[in-house]
């Protein structure tokens, strides 16, 4: 069934794809924030696989332009991420990877996971960082276990029956 996203109708199928995505996101953030730099990277590829697989000709108008917007951004850092040689320079651009599939999943929706969005005030040099994960048991990606549990903030952003 489709459903009206922030941007119009958007298609189940897509909707799909945007699920697939997150749950290379969520493997990502656990290598991260257990200092599992091979995990990470791993999540990474299988991500950047499913990327390069959704199907933007299911969206027109406004929808297509917004997708191809976090489209660019995910890829942009997704490609700094794989190539980083260790687990910090993997955790710099996991912030604006973030920002985008935040936007991505508040834009476009996903059917079946329930998202729980984090903020950390402390990550990059005290600029403060988002992320997104499957449970409320934070596991902070920015710090890992120097400072695993450090959030000012935890809202659910879509609580979905699977």
């Amino acid at each position: 069934m489709d459903k009206k996203g922030k941007t119009g109708e958007i298609p189940e199928a897509f909707r799909s794809s945007i699920d697939n995505l997150t749950k290379s996101y969520f493997d990502m953030q656990r290598g991260l924030s257990g200092d599992n730099l091979e995990q990470a990277m791993k999540a990474a590829k299988e991500f950047k696989l499913k990327l390069d697989k959704v199907d933007m000709k299911l969206l027109t108008g406004s929808a297509h332009m917004d997708w191809m917007k976090q489209y660019k951004k995910l890829d942009v850092n997704l490609k700094i991420i794989l190539e980083a040689g260790d687990i910090e320079a993997a955790r710099a651009p996991f912030s604006p990877f973030s920002d985008a599939i935040i936007e991505a999943a508040k834009s476009f929706g996903t059917p079946k996971s329930n998202i729980t969005l984090f903020h950390c005030p402390m990550a990059l040099d005290n600029i403060g960082a988002y992320w997104l994960q499957n449970n409320t048991d934070t596991k902070n990606p920015y710090f890992g276990a120097s400072m695993l549990i450090c959030k000012d903030l935890m809202e659910p952003l879509f609580k979905n029956s699977k």
